[in-house]
């Protein structure tokens, strides 16, 4: 591979076209790997716009929900004001969307909607066909349209050229890492045989890590690009900053990922591993990136009061106005002490910038992540982190992760490319640079004669082949630092994997490497070696892709279907405002357009302590306590599911146990939420029901009730 040394010849053309023809043909594997198993376990294509928009749960329905709504505006500028200027996300209040929660796919893909109707209807083009589906089980028969003329059918296309996007980075990473088209080939076939541990993009489309990721992807990518340059350009800091400025805007988790990013090269800059040109064109690409992302999320507090942010700030400073802060220790302990004293200094400077900010702002949103992390390793617990780890995907990485890895392979061949790495640097390189010594002290032992004629002859080798230590490239070795914090992060959160696992991926083209992979004698075993290992990863590949493509199923939520249709008919447009758990009110708002009290989007602080409010239904306490929180919120109508009432996503996560361990001290009074989906409490009217769901009116104005002393058990 071409780092921009020498000029390319035409063999390099000729390579380059061969490499982009391959990516492209992942590209479009992937894109139809995902779109069929997503239609293979909804039947998308048959479903009612209704049901479509069902199916999009939780956080992907509060995101698709601005899609719609830019969609279904007048005009586009007119869609992008409404969410500018909404208070139906969080009413009354009027919120920014677009500041608050990375919403700039839907704005793009909204747009690129308008247009290519405009542009098909202009030129009298058909963008979709229709039918009338029978759905049987006494529903009524729907209208079912197929295309990119239908808006549901134009995003979900959108998330899976994203997932395509992907597929064609993964291969040509793994090409730039291991400078050969073999290791592209590696990492590619590992990310499809181990697919279902890389992504979850095909039963999740609307989430911010299907626009995300790739985003990240190819910033890493450019960062190792910068650092493998001998002299770093303009280009390499424009690419930079793009990717970043893409990846902040895209995703709120982002800045995390950067921050682990920061950590990696804040070690190869204090251990002298990459010049001091490089580090500063990648620091100031990502400052430039964070600068943009902050103006286009109009200073989205979160991301300036990150630790993200302020370690960008703290890095350049050290290494503008501290150039000689790094030093070049012989012994490798000396080496150690100085990274981890530069370190904490550096980490320290960092955490007090960060304290100044967040005082002078006075923001407290990003809590809730230090509380998790503190709950994962010790007793700590309270009502907002228990939402979190009662989740299975935040719990730790489980051990059935671990074997599928290492079924196909991905495991063992990560272990062998990042072993050889390190016996390249510990013990080649030491080797190659002693043999300049070796040389030099036979020479000495030589008579005073052949001495003068020995240095004679070595000076008149050619530069190029007297030996010259070796060393691992900074590109490699930041990928295994950026490897080691990503395994981290998923063996503390489980869902975390998704940046682990496609990066296990990429680091196995390294066993593709003639450089690391030395002890392998000869081109021809070199070959034959990959074609083995190759081999040895499609026997569970090809089962676990098997596996995959035969999950068949069809949505169908007659239920929700019908306490929907009850909202649209019987409530106001405007005047209804609803509340209960996250993920039925981001179908409501999808769905109805009705405004909302509380939603999914769990990342602020004022929002968290409204949800805790609303979720006190789910706790112990009286009625009359429960109707005046509500009435303080302008809460219209409180929506119930029987689940949030009595189930548990796993032992000793209900609800009720997640308020007792928050409110030790009211364990002895009655459940409320049974009294509420049950009965008829009054002051709240009971007006909507059926099998899984109940609607409580809550009336307007305060009604004069007399708390009564609190009920205990018999």
């Amino acid at each position: 591979m071409n780092d921009g040394a020498t000029l390319p010849t035409t063999t390099h053309y000729a390579q380059y076209a061969l490499i982009v023809s391959i990516a492209l043909v992942c590209s479009c594997l992937n894109f139809y790997h995902v779109s069929t198993m997503f239609e293979n376990d909804r039947h998308f294509s048959h479903l009612s716009t209704l049901e479509r928009e069902m199916t999009f749960r939780s956080e992907m329905g509060f995101y698709y929900s601005y899609y719609k709504r830019i969609v279904n505006a007048p005009s586009f500028f007119l869609g992008l004001h409404s969410i500018m200027n909404d208070n139906k996300t969080e009413y009354p209040s009027t919120i920014n969307t677009l500041q608050r929660f990375n919403l700039y796919p839907e704005v793009i893909l909204g747009a690129a909607y308008r247009g290519f109707i405009h542009f098909t209807n202009t030129a009298g083009i058909k963008t979709k066909e229709c039918w009338q589906v029978d759905r049987g089980d006494d529903l009524p028969a729907v209208w079912s349209c197929e295309g990119l003329g239908d808006p549901s059918y134009f995003y979900i296309n959108g998330v899976w050229l994203c997932a395509g996007i992907t597929a064609a980075l993964i291969f040509l990473y793994g090409c730039y890492l291991s400078r050969s088209i073999f290791g592209g080939i590696i990492a590619i076939s590992a990310f499809f045989f181990n697919h279902v541990e890389c992504t979850r993009v095909q039963w999740t489309p609307p989430l911010r890590e299907s626009f995300g990721y790739p985003l990240i992807l190819a910033q890493i990518l450019s960062v190792s690009w910068c650092l493998r340059q001998t002299t770093p350009h303009w280009k390499h800091l424009c690419c930079i900053a793009f990717t970043t400025t893409a990846s902040l805007v895209t995703w709120q988790f982002s800045q995390f990922v950067f921050l682990t990013q920061v950590l990696s090269l804040t070690v190869l800059w204090i251990q002298n591993s990459t010049p001091r040109s490089n580090i500063t064109v990648v620091f100031l690409g990502k400052l430039i990136g964070l600068q943009n992302a902050i103006v286009l999320l109009f200073a989205n507090e979160m991301l300036l009061t990150s630790y993200y942010s302020c370690s960008i700030v703290v890095l350049l400073g050290f290494i503008v106005f501290f150039p000689h802060f790094s030093s070049r220790p012989q012994n490798e302990w000396l080496k150690l002490r100085n990274t981890v004293i530069y370190g904490v200094l550096i980490g320290a400077c960092t955490f007090f910038l960060r304290l100044c900010v967040s005082i002078l702002i006075g923001s407290k949103d990003d809590a809730h992540i230090l509380n998790l992390l503190r709950s994962k390793f010790t007793s700590f617990r309270d009502f907002h982190t228990m939402l979190y780890t009662c989740a299975a995907e935040f719990d730790f990485i489980s051990l059935s992760t671990i074997y599928r890895l290492s079924s196909t392979l991905l495991l063992p061949i990560v272990y062998i490319a990042v072993g050889s790495v390190t016996l390249y640097a510990a013990g080649i390189g030491e080797m190659t640079s002693n043999s300049g010594a070796c040389q030099k002290r036979t020479v000495a032992s030589l008579p005073m004669k052949k001495q003068r004629e020995s240095r004679r002859d070595l000076k008149e080798i050619p530069k190029s082949e007297i030996p010259s230590p070796r060393k691992v490239d900074a590109a490699v070795q930041y990928n295994i630092l950026q490897l080691i914090a990503f395994i981290i992060m998923a063996a503390i959160i489980m869902r975390l994997k998704l940046f682990m696992s496609p990066h296990l991926c990429i680091m196995a083209s390294l066993v593709a490497s003639k450089k690391y992979m030395f002890f392998v004698k000869g081109k021809l075993m070199h070959l034959a070696l990959l074609a083995a290992l190759l081999s040895g990863m499609s026997y569970a590949g090809l089962r676990n892709l098997k596996e995959q493509r035969s999950i068949v199923g069809e949505y169908s939520n007659p239920a929700l279907e019908d306490l929907v249709n009850w909202i649209q008919k019987e409530t106001p447009r405007e005047e209804a405002a609803f509340a209960g758990p996250m993920p039925i009110m981001a179908s409501i708002l999808l769905t109805t357009q009705r405004p909302i009290i509380n939603h999914p989007h769990y990342e602020y602080s004022d929002l968290r302590e409204r949800t805790k409010i609303v979720y006190r239904a789910f706790g112990r306490g009286t009625v009359a306590e429960l109707y005046r929180s509500l009435v303080d919120l302008k809460v219209t109508y409180f929506v119930l599911q029987d689940h949030w009432c009595y189930g548990e996503s796993r032992p000793g996560c209900s609800m009720l146990n997640i308020w007792d361990i928050e409110e030790p001290h009211r364990k002895d009074l009655n459940p409320l939420c049974s009294i509420l989906f049950e009965g008829n409490p009054s002051p709240l009217q009971r007006v909507f029901s059926n099998e899984i769901y109940v609607v409580l009116r809550v009336p307007s104005r305060y009604v004069e009730v007399k708390l009564p002393p609190r009920q205990y058990r018999q």
